[in-house]
């Protein structure tokens, strides 16, 4: 299975629109799906803070990864926040990203 926008081969098919991408396209496919559901609904300011509620999983990685893509090319900034339960190890991951963010 091929990408259908670059020809390269296919990681993921989406199934309501029966489109095929590889791991590039889909990415730049979720980063201007993304930014024009913001920019239709005037979700962010220019010169606002958007804080990012990072549990270590993939959704909130995924969201903290696009929105710092959007804000380098947006007037906006990013700060990612999590919570340390104080449970050993249980975190880990998601402070260490957090931290290096």
């Amino acid at each position: 299975m091929k990408c259908d926008r670059c020809e390269n081969s296919a990681v993921f098919s989406r199934k309501y629109s029966g489109e095929s991408f590889c791991s590039d396209c889909f990415s730049n496919a979720i980063l201007r799906k993304t930014a024009k559901t913001i920019s239709k609904y005037n979700m962010i300011q220019n010169d606002e803070l958007v804080c990012v509620a990072v549990s270590g999983g993939k959704d909130s990685l995924a969201l903290l990864h696009v929105l710092s893509k959007m804000a380098k090319n947006h007037n906006f900034r990013i700060h990612a926040v999590t919570v340390d339960e104080g449970i050993p190890q249980y975190r880990d991951e998601a402070l260490d990203i957090v931290r290096n963010f």
